[in-house]
């Protein structure tokens, strides 16, 4: 069975977030028509096994699943959602992916997070680096022949961004870097690391951006993270002792890297937004099933006034998620270069709770 999927800007948005549900749940094929012109068309795409896009890897000894998923995803223009269409990127915008992180993530929240960070990285390439840069990385980006990670976290240095200290110190035409990244979504595994630095004094405008290769001499990993969850995202410590960087890697000027990555964030918390959004609908979807079927007293616990009232309670609060995420995704397409950080971190919040 294929699927056909309109503009969303035809006033159809739940078509598509069902048509990309769907797609998600492996249940069809996709096709995607002229009038959403910007994704690249596929005839065909099953995701991995024919079968459900589910947490298709469930520990890091079948990694290479995680491999075939990204594969398939990127054949649909899903890895470098919104990155310049000359690059190789699909041109979208931040609603429109709020529409995919949303849907992918019914099926697997772990996968559909981790492509999200890998876009956050190639749009901060796509959108601050050098042309020389842009011609090296973003089209292996969006093809997902590499992957990004995103490394700005520290143990000092989570949610105080600005105190992070990692060090980068010119030497000739390389950056040395010292410091330790923690919690690193793809570590050990991407083969770009985009890397927030100190090149300068202790304050925000002392933050550089570097684009790190994997086999840059003096970088190194930590053990990978044992979590309860999230097994499709390798996560580890990414470690600078002495590493070379060249000065060419540089992603805009020293001193801007505080702005890149606040902006960066910006739109990634739109993505973790659409894909805590995804997960929740999915949730809630099993407790209509379950309530439906389980039996208490004589009857359907679905019958059960107050089960109606929590029932009621978790739509209302999916819907009020999803028109905030929408609105916020919105004012990135029409008012801002750039989300307003209070609508970004705001639309986060209910869907993620």
């Amino acid at each position: 069975m294929n699927v056909t999927i309109v503009d969303y800007q035809s006033g159809n948005i739940s078509s598509v977030i069902n048509s990309f549900t769907e797609v998600a749940k492996g249940k069809v094929n996709l096709k995607v028509t002229s009038d959403f012109n910007r994704i690249k068309t596929s005839d065909k795409i099953v995701l991995p096994g024919q079968g459900s896009f589910k947490s298709c890897v469930d520990s890091l000894n079948s990694i290479n699943g995680l491999v075939e998923t990204l594969k398939e995803l990127a054949s649909l223009g899903f890895g470098g959602i919104y990155v310049d269409p000359n690059l190789g990127g699909s041109g979208l915008s931040r609603l429109d992916a709020s529409l995919i992180f949303e849907a992918l993530s019914q099926g697997c929240t772990s996968t559909s997070a981790f492509l999200s960070i890998h876009n956050m990285a190639n749009w901060m390439i796509d959108s601050f680096g050098s042309n020389e840069l842009k011609e090296r990385f973003v089209p292996d980006l969006c093809s997902m022949n590499k992957i990004a990670s995103y490394c700005l976290t520290e143990a000092g240095a989570g949610s105080d961004a600005g105190n992070l200290k990692t060090k980068a110190k010119k030497d000739g035409d390389h950056y040395i870097v010292n410091g330790t990244k923690s919690f690193i979504s793809g570590g050990g595994y991407s083969d770009v690391y985009v890397t927030m630095v100190r090149t300068g004094d202790d304050s925000a405008s002392g933050i550089s951006t570097l684009l790190i290769e994997k086999d840059s001499p003096g970088l190194s990993f930590g053990a990978q993270e044992k979590k309860m969850g999230w097994n499709s995202q390798p996560t580890a410590q990414v470690i600078f002792e002495d590493c070379k960087v060249p000065v060419k890697n540089i992603i805009g000027s020293e001193g801007d890297g505080f702005k890149i990555a606040m902006k960066g964030l910006d739109g990634g918390r739109l993505n973790i937004a659409a894909c805590s959004l995804g997960t929740a609908q999915s949730a809630f979807e099993k407790a209509v099933e379950y309530a439906g079927d389980r039996e208490q007293f004589g009857k359907k616990i679905q019958d059960f006034q107050s089960i109606q009232f929590k029932l009621a309670d978790m739509a209302t609060e999916l819907e009020a998620s999803r028109l905030m995420l929408r609105d916020a995704a919105g004012k990135v397409c029409l008012l801002y270069t750039s989300p307003s950080p209070r609508d970004a971190t705001l639309s986060r919040m209910p869907s993620s709770a």
